[in-house]
């Protein structure tokens, strides 16, 4: 069940891109306070290294996490997102580019930092674990 909605975000996603800046950051947003709160947290934390960021998106916080980070790894499921990350961008060479769903995908390399926003929303309660012992 959680994989067909998996697979239905992510053909949500894919048909959204074109339009995902513009209706999700419109002008007026009443949360943009919340996304300058974030934005001031991720400057505190300024975040160096090899940076994983999972569910990028059109690079709207991969943006910001260029300001620190070494390299970023950019997984997002949809092509067109990427696409439009790159050009936001202007095809930066320290941002590698990953087309995956996150859950089936395998690193290739060990990160100083994981980042996502907005992310655990989407996660069907069935893909969480609960860690402890036994």
């Amino acid at each position: 069940m959680d994989d067909e909605l998996i697979q239905e975000q992510i053909e949500y996603y894919r048909a959204r891109a074109p339009e995902y800046d513009e209706t999700s950051y419109p002008p007026g947003d009443p949360l943009a306070p919340f996304w300058q709160r974030i934005e001031a947290a991720l400057a505190g934390f300024a975040p160096t290294g090899r940076v994983l960021e999972i569910a990028s998106g059109t690079g709207g916080w991969t943006r910001h996490l260029l300001e620190y980070a070494s390299t970023i790894t950019a997984v997002d499921s949809s092509s067109e997102m990427h696409d439009l990350s790159r050009r936001k961008l202007n095809e930066d060479p320290r941002v590698r580019y990953i087309e995956a769903d996150v859950f089936s995908w395998k690193r290739d390399e060990q990160y100083d930092v994981v980042f996502f926003s907005n992310w655990l929303s989407h996660i069907p309660p069935e893909r969480f674990t609960t860690l402890g012992p036994g």
